[in-house]
This record gives structure tokens, C-alpha cells and sequence, in this order.
């Protein structure tokens, strides 16, 4: 340990003691990453419907109002649904209980 001033550093780094922690902790990693970057893109038209939305909300709802949620995937049913409310908060519409 060294003392510069009022701040001490410490100069030991703790060190993995087994093997099976690395690997353990390498797994962990692998499986992290591996599980957020699955899912792929969204519907098409709801790419779409996302990038007008700033610029155009009312466009924006209007093209949603021509989507069947039924129809889409789970995934594509929530990323709907968050477009809608936020669709719906750029064109000033309140929303409903």
C-alpha cells in the first residue's frame, strides 16, 4: 500500500482463486450477452410508424389505426402498444382508464 497525501492506493488486485470461478463468470457473460441480443427487428411497418412518429403523430396513429395488433407476434404487440401511447401523448390526446 502506498499513501500519496491523504489518499491511500492499494496495489493489490484481487485474484480469481479457482479455475471453476473463471469459467463459471466467463459463462455468465457468454449467456448475458447471448440472451439480450436475441429478438431481431420489429414488424416493418412498425419501423416505420416509429421513425414518422416525432415529426408526424397523427399520421403516425393513423397508420396503427390500419394494424390488426391481433395479427402481429407478442414482441410486435407490446412494441405496438408502446407506440401508441406514445403516438398519443405527441398528439396531445389524453389518455383513457
Amino acid at each position: 500500500m502506498t499513501e500519496y497525501g491523504y489518499i491511500r492506493v492499494c496495489a493489490a488486485v484481487p485474484q480469481v482463486r479457482t479455475p471453476l470461478t473463471a469459467i463459471t463468470i466467463i459463462g455468465l457473460i457468454i449467456l448475458l450477452t447471448a440472451m439480450g441480443c436475441g429478438g431481431g427487428s420489429h414488424d416493418a411497418r412498425l419501423e416505420r410508424i416509429g421513425d414518422m412518429l416525432s415529426d408526424a403523430p397523427k399520421k403516425a396513429l393513423r397508420a396503427l389505426d390500419s394494424i390488426d395488433p391481433g395479427a402481429l407476434s407478442e414482441k410486435d404487440r407490446a412494441f405496438y402498444g408502446f407506440l401508441s401511447v406514445k403516438a398519443n401523448d405527441k398528439a396531445f390526446i389524453p389518455p383513457c382508464s
